[in-house]
């Protein structure tokens, strides 16, 4: 597959509208991080590995914090790692020029300056009088979209004239220009994956002093726990996971109450009846984020009775996230540590 690299970033490059990048198959939200302190994270299920990569690589180069991909397989995440990580490609960017990302199939350059000629030929075709040496292009450069033939990389094309810094050439879809590629500005970024979390992580963020506490009902839930607390950590939270302290033995969750009453925020994880987060609801006096879980036989409904009873739990102020969701669970939490975070300075 093809790898990506972390170019160094400058202000306002590649966005476009209102901080989003445009990669063709997504809308990168890259403006996310100053608005809500974290960067976009990729929902991976359903993405290809070079989908995940390409919006990787655009986050990476936009943002200062975190990076995350949840959902992604094993084979995938490799793929993914070796891509991002290795770099054996750049993230396409024609020099000088404002919007250049990749684009899939293959790279798309923009035109930054509305000045500069647009003229663009039809989709699969190319028009010969916007090649240098055929009617004005020749002394217009300096504006001019030059197009390859379909099916080359346009390494026939002559080198750039005139002023380089608004000289767009634009490669054939399903391939790429070479010549288009910036020098590298940054090392590729290593990133990390966690199997049981299905989680990809780069540039984790440093230990807060807000704590999570972690608690799962049974060994059926630590997939959706393991995604929760993986996800906490990454985002710069302290978590402590407590596992198997199900309300069927309620004496495995009274022996824990010390270490969950001294949590700034509690994330129960449980399926069946979900009775885990009523019951650890009238033990603590933090914010609990509840997140019901599949597990369970038929009248568990695949996880729609433990969110109902969640959503009726006595134990009033429960917050309760989608079924399976330990990322609604870590992010709930997350926007809790940001508003302690801001009351503490």
């Amino acid at each position: 597959m093809t790898g990506f690299a972390v170019g160094g970033g400058v202000a306002g490059h590649g966005v476009i509208g209102p901080g989003a990048v445009d990669l063709g198959f997504a809308r990168v939200d890259v403006s996310r991080e100053a608005r809500q302190g974290l960067p976009e994270v990729i929902y991976g299920t359903g993405k290809t590995a070079d989908q995940i990569a390409s919006i990787a690589a655009t986050l990476l180069r936009h943002n200062d914090g975190p990076v995350l991909a949840t959902r992604v397989c094993e084979d995938v995440a490799a793929e993914v790692l070796a891509a991002v990580g290795a770099g054996t490609c750049e993230v396409p960017v024609a020099s000088g020029c404002v919007g250049e990302v990749p684009v899939a199939p293959g790279p798309r350059p923009r035109v930054a300056d509305a000045a500069t000629d647009s003229r663009m030929p039809a989709r699969g075709t190319y028009d010969p009088a916007l090649l240098p040496g055929v009617g004005d292009a020749a002394t217009t450069a300096a504006t001019d979209i030059r197009m390859p033939a379909p099916g080359t990389n346009g390494s026939a094309l002559p080198s750039p004239v005139g002023d380089a810094a608004t000289d767009v050439r634009m490669p054939a879809p399903g391939s790429y220009d070479p010549a288009l590629l910036s020098p590298a500005t940054d090392v590729a970024a290593p990133g990390t994956y966690d199997p049981a979390a299905h989680l990809l992580v780069w540039r984790p963020a440093p230990p807060t002093k807000f704590s999570v506490v972690v608690a799962a009902a049974g060994t059926a839930d630590l997939p959706v726990a393991a995604e929760a607390a993986a996800i906490a950590s990454a985002i710069g939270l302290r978590v402590t996971t407590v596992t198997d302290v199900g309300v069927a033995g309620l004496h495995r969750l009274l022996a824990e109450q010390d270490r969950l009453r001294a949590a700034d925020t509690v994330i129960v994880v449980a399926g069946m009846e979900g009775a885990l987060a009523s019951a650890i609801g009238g033990l603590v006096a933090c914010p609990l984020v509840a997140v019901p879980t599949s597990t369970g036989y038929g009248a568990g409904l695949e996880g729609v009775t433990a969110l109902l009873a969640m959503h009726a739990s006595c134990a009033a102020g429960i917050t309760v996230v989608n079924i399976d969701s330990g990322f609604g669970a870590a992010m709930a939490a997350f926007r809790l540590a940001q508003v302690a975070n801001r009351s503490r300075t």
